[in-house]
């Protein structure tokens, strides 16, 4: 069995990549949980979609995707967010 310690620090140095990744490049990135919420800040997407934290926590970010892609990008991420998947994997 896996220490729910080691996993946290895992899941720790995943965000610590992806923040510097962000701030390294001009690209846009976010990171959601497996249920497709935002919780943490993320500096990238506020700056390209002009949302601030308390609107795209959650599933806030959903309302910068255009209105036309919406529901399509909600299905889609609907069906991956509760697709079965191994601990740990990704």
């Amino acid at each position: 069995m896996v220490s729910p310690s080691l996993v946290f620090e895992d899941e720790r140095l995943s965000a610590l990549r992806l923040f510097s990744l962000g701030a390294a490049t001009s690209a846009v990135i976010w990171h959601t949980g497996a249920d497709g919420h935002v919780g943490i800040d993320n500096p990238s997407w506020a700056a390209f979609t002009g949302q601030q934290r308390s609107q795209y926590s959650g599933l806030g970010w959903l309302e910068a995707i255009h209105h036309e892609d919406r529901d399509r990008v909600r299905a889609t991420g609907s069906a991956a967010w509760t697709a079965p998947r191994r601990a740990g994997v990704i």
